[in-house]
């Protein structure tokens, strides 16, 4: 938030520079949580005693930081570590606290590519404008052709590289912090400040995205801007796991690892946004797509006009996977898993339909009804988390979803025609 944000580069206050700070008003909630009410004890932060000035900022009254339970500073929480390597040396090395902070900029600015743990996963981060680093790391992810995120300092640096009307102002800064998908418009003259070609790979649009923690922030404030690209194998989801990322290190697919000891018990990948203005509408007038439902939005239900007659599981697609519970007014979705095809994806996947039933508190006896897609072969309709001889299960075809779900997000109802098509893997 704003004042965590002025804290942060304020020399005076005690959390200057501390890259984990966090108030009442921001941090995060959904990708700590193991179970509700959301105390400090039911959340990775207590593996972090607070010191005392700490614990008289948690217990004063009026205080930014009252029962603020991701509350820490450079004494008692949370450290932040950099793993990297020097040049084509095999050793890695370690560095922590500013240092960490300072190397990571130092190794993106001479062209490395850094992963970054932030609030629901790891991103692969590296100079915008670097096109060896843009076309190194398409080849190491066999990513061809889709263009990769670009988070910006701020919004007059966003209006340098593309247009952007009020709303997707609005949407760019607020608590979620999505992509917002904009026109490309790049009116920098100066060739050394244009964003390589291969970042964007050549669209009319750009995935802008600014800042939505400290360690960005820092490290925004020195480099910019910045391709911010979900770390992951293609078709897995979001890696959280600290290993796990040290793994691509090994492998040469990144040159450091920058990582802090909060445990994420729930990935999420960033939201994605874009306006959409039909002829004859003004800028201000464009309608609100969400295109990838993530963090900031995820747990949060999309609430209908209709309420569900039983808790319903919906099992979702094999690809982009997403799961649902129905209940009461509210359909929770879960993030994105990738495609089921891949064990880690799976397992993803069973363990967030744990973790969402549990922090909405839904155990399996409670779920009444399943809906899966027809196809007899997908994955997804193996585990419908229903006792079969508890609850109904109905099977719906793929592209007859697709236009159902369209029909229940903007309260359609009686008879529709709609048109829906997947394109081929």
């Amino acid at each position: 938030c704003k004042a965590c944000e002025e804290e942060l580069t304020d020399k005076k206050n005690r959390r200057y520079r501390y890259p984990l700070i966090s108030c009442k008003s921001c941090g995060p909630r959904y990708t700590i949580m193991e179970d509700v009410p959301y105390d400090r004890i039911r959340t990775v932060m207590r593996e972090f005693e607070l010191c005392d000035e700490c614990k008289k900022d948690y217990e004063r009254f009026g205080d930014t930081r009252r029962y603020a339970q991701t509350i820490a500073c450079k004494k008692c929480g949370p450290k932040v570590k950099l793993f990297f390597r020097k040049g084509s040396e095999k050793n890695i090395y370690i560095a922590e606290g500013d240092e960490a902070i300072n190397k990571t900029i130092d190794i993106i600015k001479n062209g490395g590519i850094s992963a970054v743990k932030g609030i629901g996963g790891y991103h692969l981060c590296f100079d915008a404008k670097n096109r060896d680093a843009a076309i190194r790391l398409r080849k190491l992810k066999n990513r061809r052709s889709k263009p990769f995120a670009v988070m910006f300092k701020d919004l007059s640096e966003i209006k340098k590289y593309a247009c952007l009307t009020k709303k997707e102002e609005e949407i760019l800064t607020s608590y979620i912090r999505p992509i917002v998908l904009l026109d490309k418009a790049d009116k920098t003259s100066d060739p050394a400040e244009k964003l390589a070609d291969e970042v964007t790979s050549f669209s009319n649009k750009i995935g802008a995205m600014l800042a939505c923690n400290p360690i960005q922030i820092l490290i925004l404030n020195e480099c910019h801007p910045l391709v911010m690209t979900s770390a992951n194998i293609s078709g897995e989801p979001i890696i959280t796991d600290d290993k796990l990322i040290l793994s691509l290190l090994n492998e040469g697919i990144c040159d450091a690892v920058l990582m802090h000891e909060r445990k994420i018990l729930n990935g999420l990948d960033d939201s994605i946004y874009q306006v959409v203005n039909t002829y004859g509408e003004s800028d201000d007038d464009g309608r609100v797509f969400i295109i990838r439902r993530a963090r900031g939005l995820v747990p949060e239900p999309i609430l209908l006009d209709e309420a569900f007659n039983e808790t319903t599981f919906a099992a979702g697609s094999d690809l982009k996977a997403v799961f649902g519970i129905g209940r009461g007014n509210g359909a929770y979705l879960s993030g994105h898993f990738g495609d089921l095809s891949s064990k880690r994806a799976n397992d993803n996947r069973k363990e967030s339909i744990e973790n969402m039933s549990g922090l909405l508190g839904i155990k399996k006896e409670d779920i009444k009804r399943a809906v899966t897609d027809a196809h007899p072969g997908y994955i997804s309709s193996r585990d419908l988390y229903i006792d079969p001889n508890e609850g109904s299960i109905k099977k719906i075809y793929h592209h007859h979803a697709h236009i159902a779900s369209v029909m229940a997000e903007k309260g359609l109802k009686g008879k529709e025609i709609g048109r829906a098509s997947c394109r081929e893997r």
